[in-house]
């Protein structure tokens, strides 16, 4: 009976610790969709071949750190205050990569809020920037000439709730 009674507390604990993450579906265009998960600083770009085709796409440029040009983070604080943050850095050479994404996969891109408003590209525009309390953070990916047979057009996700300690 204690057994029993210690594994049933045990699963309810368990249980209450892993909440389903929050996802925001942002718009889809020529196949490709985009979402943001976290409820945090810490946040997942989700990017989703909706077709029954496969679709390559642009997803980093790799320099001495990875960059991501084609995405656009804007974060609203608890006022309404809005922080466009860049996803680049600096970089003398550098290589634009490209990934194949099959019929209804998904890539998972990770991101740290935290880390790229530390970023000196955006300490310039938001010195001593410190977000904390609850935000939303909207992201636009945006690839604006076909290049290559890339995918190309514009998504984002609008909105994403977070809660920044």
């Amino acid at each position: 009976m204690k057994i029993k009674l210690i594994s049933i507390l045990i699963l309810s604990i368990i249980s209450m610790s892993f909440k389903d993450p929050i996802i925001t579906w942002g718009t889809n265009q020529h196949g490709l969709s985009i979402a943001l998960t976290g409820s945090d600083e810490n946040i997942e770009v989700h990017l989703k071949n909706e077709t029954n085709n496969p679709l390559e796409i642009w997803t980093h440029v790799q320099s001495h750190e990875v960059h991501y040009d084609w995405f656009h983070l804007i974060v609203k604080d608890e006022k309404n205050n809005e922080y466009k943050i860049e996803l680049i850095g600096s970089r003398e050479k550098s290589a634009p990569i490209s990934q194949r994404l099959n019929p209804q996969e998904d890539l998972i891109i990770e991101l740290s809020l935290i880390e790229w408003i530390n970023k000196p590209i955006n300490q310039k525009k938001y010195p001593k920037l410190k977000l904390t309390g609850k935000c939303q953070v909207s992201i636009i990916y945006e690839v604006k000439k076909p290049i290559e047979n890339k995918w190309h057009g514009k998504i984002e996700v609008i909105n994403h709730p977070i809660t920044i300690n």
